[in-house]
């Protein structure tokens, strides 16, 4: 295979997994900002810092941010982060790749494209704009569901369960890091907070993490049980552990992996080392940050030994 194939494939499936993530994420907070009493003011400052592009001065806006970041995070064509541009340059990669992947993942994703073309300007009317979001997510999923489904396990189908998981696991530590750190300067063991509920509940639910989460936790929601889930659990498919250990299967069965390898089994054992009690009353951003430079050497060593020849 060609190098220029394996890093087309690599970034087509990080793009449609960041795209479905993005609006997943401003789903769940939309959901939580109703939830919330009139006098509480959140903001979506923090879920554009989610993405690594602080707006700090969308806090100052009159709706609090919301259509700044609706049109950083859904609309807007020129930012890396925001859904449709992950879409429409999906698309871009799709067109070279089309002779590696089913047809029908082609024109789900085509069909996709051009109907967030008649459809996107209305993401900034709250009335419409989960149609839009869900839309995003439930066409994400769809072609993610071609793809584990109706695709031969080669060597293309290995680089594209390597962008997913690789870009599963940034975004999983992205959520824990911005979304979980202002809760824990409450400490479970003290007095409840009416809100500390339902902002847990938002975190889960920025991950679709929520149901199953209740499945393994059987109790109340706490920031050590949320933090263990979303890092350590070996069953659940966002959580980093387990994104990892598909990533590291995949890069067994790729040749010239020691370095690669390396890297992905050095991160994955940190992130089963780690204390969720100890985080939570010590430096969870400093160890997120940590998580995600090394997701970042991965992908570095990735694109050394396969993409640049």
């Amino acid at each position: 295979m060609l190098s220029r194939v394996a890093d087309d494939l690599y970034w087509f499936a990080r793009y449609l997994r960041r795209a479905e993530n993005t609006a997943r994420l401003v789903s769940a907070h939309g959901h939580f900002l109703l939830d919330l009493p009139r006098e509480v003011e959140v903001g979506w400052g923090p879920i554009v810092a989610v993405t690594g592009k602080p707006l700090l001065e969308i806090e100052l806006e009159a709706d609090g941010g919301e259509h700044a970041a609706i049109e950083r995070l859904v609309v807007d064509l020129t930012s890396p982060v925001s859904a449709f541009y992950c879409i429409h340059h999906a698309r871009g990669l799709l067109r070279t790749l089309r002779d590696r992947v089913p047809r029908d993942v082609w024109e789900r994703l085509n069909g996709l494209h051009y109907r967030l073309q008649i459809e996107g300007s209305s993401a900034h009317n709250r009335l419409s704009r989960q149609r839009v979001l869900d839309r995003v997510i439930d066409g994400c999923m769809s072609i993610n569901g071609l793809l584990n489904t109706a695709m031969s396990r080669d060597l293309a189908h290995r680089f594209l369960s390597l962008g997913q998981s690789i870009e599963q696991a940034d975004m999983t530590s992205r959520i824990i890091d911005v979304r979980s750190s202002p809760l824990l300067d409450i400490d479970d063991a003290t007095a409840p907070s009416p809100f500390r509920n339902s902002q847990w509940m938002a975190v889960l639910h920025s991950l679709s993490a929520y149901h199953m989460y209740r499945r393994y936790g059987r109790g109340r929601i706490t920031g050590t049980r949320v933090l263990r889930f979303l890092l350590q659990n070996p069953d659940f498919p966002r959580s980093m552990s387990f994104c990892l250990k598909v990533a590291r299967a995949e890069l067994r069965a790729l040749p010239i992996n020691d370095v690669p390898l390396r890297h992905c089994e050095r991160l994955l054992g940190r992130i089963q080392d780690l204390d969720p009690l100890a985080l939570v009353t010590g430096k969870l951003h400093q160890v997120m940050n940590d998580l995600q430079a090394g997701l970042a050497d991965l992908d570095v060593s990735l694109t050394h030994h396969y993409f640049k020849g």
